[in-house]
């Protein structure tokens, strides 16, 4: 087993209201939205014998798994990686969580491998950003967003 490892970190981000669309690519709402320098998830990806998931609370390491067993299905690879989570903050406060964690899995998951996956098949395979394009824009890009 290599020691390669991959480090990211994705920011929490604000959505300040939800315009609702004509169901354009397939989201329901737009809206206006703002990414965060904190708080921030940070995690280290690293090859392993099985997947393993290493901090955290149980609810997040339990999202980890889902999201990280979602792309090593669609990048077609069956060998184990750690996830060890260096920074978190809370779910369902608002911060856009879920839709963070699972493209910060997807892409740490993508590069270690050295599969190149757009950000968007990650999205489709996580599940995230299906509802608003406010979080997959603020991990993509950051800044101030405007999704209509």
């Amino acid at each position: 087993m290599t020691s390669r490892k991959v480090i990211l970190e994705t920011s929490a981000r604000l959505h300040f209201n939800s315009l609702k669309m004509n169901q354009a690519g397939n989201r329901g709402c737009g809206g206006i939205g703002l990414a965060l320098d904190n708080p921030v998830f940070k995690m280290e990806f690293s090859l392993d014998g099985c997947l393993n998931v290493v901090g955290g609370d149980e609810y997040v390491r339990n999202r980890i798994v889902f999201f990280a067993k979602r792309i090593l299905e669609h990048i077609g690879v069956a060998s184990g990686v750690k996830i060890e989570i260096k920074n978190i903050f809370s779910s369902h406060i608002g911060l856009g969580s879920g839709t963070q964690l699972g493209l910060c899995v997807g892409k740490g998951i993508s590069l270690l491998f050295g599969k190149k996956v757009s950000l968007e098949d990650i999205a489709r395979s996580s599940g995230s950003a299906g509802v608003s394009g406010i979080g997959y824009y603020a991990f993509k890009k950051g800044g101030f967003i405007v999704d209509g």
